[in-house]
This record gives structure tokens, sequence and C-alpha cells, in this order.
């Protein structure tokens, strides 16, 4: 059977630049319907909130306000958490964005909800507001993105 609603997801993965990916800081967000976070590990082993977008809601911008400064050795430990509730929404898509540690975040679209607001619900196409906010420096995370625990290539990633 297909798991289409009522079921929660617990990820643990390693977030690194890819070869494109600028050093620099980062602003981590999440596309989700229904609850998400984003959790990273600190120096003590335990994980600290990034985002915190649970709860049962339309798809919803969720934003970090925590800066990541990223360069090519960082590997960052994340759990994303993610609860699907009724099937008639799906989304979740983890973001980030590279952004200017000197100036305030711009938090444009951060909290924005609706499940026809970034995605056409019935076709799945990108709506004006997905546009902007690619405009605005987002950018999903890419399959070249990530590593497995223990530093093993993501087997979905394309060779670089």
């Amino acid at each position: 059977a297909k798991l289409i609603e009522n079921f929660a997801l617990d990820l643990k993965t390693i977030v690194k630049l890819s070869a494109n990916d600028l050093a620099g800081d980062y602003q981590f967000g999440i596309l989700a319907d229904d609850g998400a976070s984003i959790e990273a590990m600190n120096s003590s082993g335990g994980y600290e909130m990034l985002i915190d977008n649970d709860g049962l809601h339309p798809t919803r911008m969720g934003c970090g306000t925590n800066i990541v400064h990223m360069d090519s050795s960082t590997r960052l430990n994340v759990r994303i958490k993610y609860y699907q509730g009724p099937r008639t929404e799906i989304a979740l898509i983890p973001m980030w964005r590279k952004v200017n540690p000197n100036a305030a975040l711009d938090l444009t679209y951060c909290g924005d909800t609706g499940n026809d607001t970034f995605f056409d619900p019935y076709t799945s196409v990108a709506q004006p507001e997905y546009h902007d906010l690619m405009k605005h420096g987002w950018a999903p995370l890419k399959t070249e993105n990530y590593l497995l625990p223990g530093g093993i290539s993501n087997p979905c990633a394309k060779p670089i």
C-alpha cells in the first residue's frame, strides 16, 4: 500500500555545498504541507532547531533565522522531520539561500501559506510566488547537496 496520508518521516542526512555552490552564510527554509522541521547537530552531538514549520497546515514557507556558514569542508548533520496529515496536499521541499551576514534577513514570503500559493494543486506547476522565491535567492537543495550518514555519496546524485 502507498503511504499517502497520516504518516511521519524522520530523516537524517548531511548537507554540504556542491561544486557549484559558493562558500558563505546560508539561511535554511522549507516548503511543507503539513508539519516539518529542520534541526542541525551542535558540537555536543545534540540537535538544535533551524526551522520549526510544524503543525497541520496548507503548504507554508517556513524560514530559519539562524545563519549557517558553509564552505567546501562543511558537513552539516541535519535531521528533517515531516508529518503528512490528510492526503489532499503533500509538499516537502528543503531550501536554502546565501545571505549577507551583515544585513537584516529578508523574510519576504516566510510564513506565506496556501495550497495554491506556490504550486497549482492539480498540475504541480510552479506559481508566480514560487518563482519570486527563486528571485529572492531561495533554491531547493539538490541531490548533490546531500551525503548519507557515514559520508556515503547520495546514489541519486548525478556525477559532477
